[in-house]
């Protein structure tokens, strides 16, 4: 009788929860921000990683392009790039900074007019750091007067905003995720699951055979 009723009770346990399985309906990834257009928004485009980018002022005009600030004597790179934050964004942003080395380089020259003392041009040093709370507004970029406006943007949409040479020395430290075929990553690690459960051992072809031989 206890054997019976366990079997009931394990059999209404496993309808419980297949109801519920069916019941569930995944959110929305498409935002109020995505429908308003609003790129100033870190709510949009969830599935994808989004970039700071500022409009900020270069000389006699503004660009589009990573905060950024001039390296002071007896800085670290790191502190100049936490002050670069600080100065064009003010303290409303918390970040994490990733690591004390650069993890990219940008290098440009100076228009004519502005070359002395042997100096033609300059090098701007990437850093990386993740977005861990707090927010930007436009009123409050504005008042620090170092950039007009500001953008979270994906890898793709760089491209509309960035002068092209900038653009790629960004883009070569980054992780190309949009690029990424998903679906073939997902059917590997399902073919992968499938031959440990059969205790199937793989065979490498020609080709792959060589090419491991090689990397030994």
């Amino acid at each position: 009788g206890q054997r019976h009723q366990d079997s009931d009770r394990k059999r209404h346990r496993r309808g419980v929860g297949t109801r519920k399985a069916k019941e569930f309906q995944p959110a929305s990834r498409l935002t109020d921000a995505d429908v308003r257009g609003d790129k100033r928004s870190t709510e949009r485009l969830l599935d994808h990683p989004l970039l700071l980018v500022v409009n900020q002022r270069l000389g006699n005009g503004h660009r589009w392009i990573l905060p950024q600030t001039v390296h002071t004597v007896g800085e670290t790179m790191r502190q100049t790039a936490e002050r670069a934050l600080a100065e064009v964004c003010g303290s409303g942003l918390e970040v994490r900074f990733l690591g004390n080395a650069p993890a990219g380089c940008y290098k440009y020259r100076y228009p004519a007019e502005f070359r002395k003392d042997g100096i033609v041009g300059a090098k701007v040093f990437f850093f990386k750091a993740q977005l861990q709370g707090g927010s930007l507004l436009a009123d409050s970029l504005k008042k620090l007067d170092r950039a007009s406006d500001f953008e979270w943007l994906t890898q793709t949409e760089l491209e509309s905003r960035m002068l092209p040479k900038y653009c790629q020395s960004v883009k070569s430290f980054l992780m190309s995720t949009e690029k990424m075929d998903c679906q073939h990553l997902l059917d590997k690690i399902e073919s992968s699951v499938k031959r440990r459960s059969q205790h199937i051992t793989p065979e490498l072809d020609t080709k792959t055979k060589a090419t491991e031989a090689v990397k030994v």
